[in-house]
């Protein structure tokens, strides 16, 4: 095999790699232009005066100061109980809804049907399914028709009870650290791609020297070698270089390796994969993950017929199979 090869190879399986994080960064970049987190954490101040309907396309949350709310005479409630009260704004001849919560009012000691210079933190919901309700029986209290009183109100209710951040703020915090990591991955595949021995350098499986172990193992490439999967076995190095986690391990490091196989996968559809472990100057320094058992059992073969038993690292000539 020529070192054009041998690298060839390489940025064939890191092209391959970068497929699944590739999709999941553009996935992380949607979700995070769809969640408002921002927003969400530092809502915009707005006054009750301004068009709620216009601001919900510009903000999903606000901090919201309104001169004269006054109690629209109905409760808001989840599963049976009141968790709020319907407010109203009447400005510029324009109604606005609000749905504050019980804690909210709480403040205030008695109940309050109207509250000056409120200031809270708000959803703006659009088209809540309750608002046509609502308007319904507050028309009939106002001897008002439906039609008259919903032409004047805002299609966006102010909700207090559903302003959340911390779930949004968790929810931020994991999409940013996944969006990191995932950027840190690509960002490791593309310097393997300009620079296919990245990795094995990175890995630390080389030591001193590790240009000249490269340039050495590519030359034994290029004569005698045995294959098994991704591993080639050469006089003096093992090679990997099928995963972004390739490796040049020079043979005389290698203080031991075992193999063993794991079920992974979803609980409905298990399989069996193999690990491959070196263990370098004494410590377990290289893992190769996701092998076939079949191959495990082949690579285990091959680097017991190249002098590489019983765990143990014999520094021996392999034979020539370029098969």
């Amino acid at each position: 095999m020529t070192k054009s090869a041998f690298e060839h190879n390489i940025r064939i399986s890191l092209a391959h790699h970068m497929i699944i994080p590739a999709i999941f960064l553009v996935i992380l970049i949607i979700l995070l232009s769809q969640i408002p987190v921002f927003n969400c954490l530092f809502p915009a101040a707005v006054s009750s005066s301004e068009d709620m309907s216009a601001l919900y396309h510009n903000s999903r949350y606000i901090n919201c100061h309104a001169d004269s709310l006054h109690y629209a005479g109905y409760d808001y409630m989840i599963g049976g109980r009141v968790k709020g009260h319907y407010y109203y704004s009447l400005e510029d001849g324009k109604c606005t809804i609000y749905v504050l919560s019980c804690k909210y009012i709480q403040q205030y000691g008695e109940f309050p049907s109207t509250i000056n210079d409120a200031s809270f933190r708000a959803e703006l919901v659009i088209n809540d399914s309750n608002l046509h309700d609502l308007l319904s029986l507050m028309a009939g209290d106002m001897n008002w028709s439906y039609s008259g009183l919903s032409s004047v109100t805002s299609t966006v209710v102010v909700n207090e009870l559903r302003y959340s951040p911390v779930p949004v703020a968790i929810l931020g915090i994991f999409l940013v650290f996944a969006l990191i990591f995932t950027l840190v991955h690509l960002a490791t595949i593309i310097i393997g791609l300009i620079n296919p021995y990245h990795t094995a350098i990175y890995n630390n499986t080389l030591g001193r020297n590790s240009t000249v172990h490269i340039k050495q193992a590519c030359r034994e490439l290029m004569t005698d070698y045995k294959k098994a999967g991704g591993f080639y076995v050469t006089a003096n190095y093992v090679i990997y270089a099928n995963a972004p986690v390739s490796a040049i391990i020079p043979i005389d490091r290698i203080s031991a390796f075992y193999s063993y196989s794991t079920l992974c996968g979803l609980p409905m559809r298990r399989h069996l994969a193999g690990t491959i472990t070196f263990f370098i100057d004494g410590h377990a320094a290289c893992h190769i993950h996701n092998l076939p058992p079949v191959l495990t059992d082949e690579v285990t073969h091959v680097f017991e017929t190249s002098g590489i038993t019983n765990g143990r690292a014999i520094n021996t000539q392999s034979s020539t199979d370029n098969s």
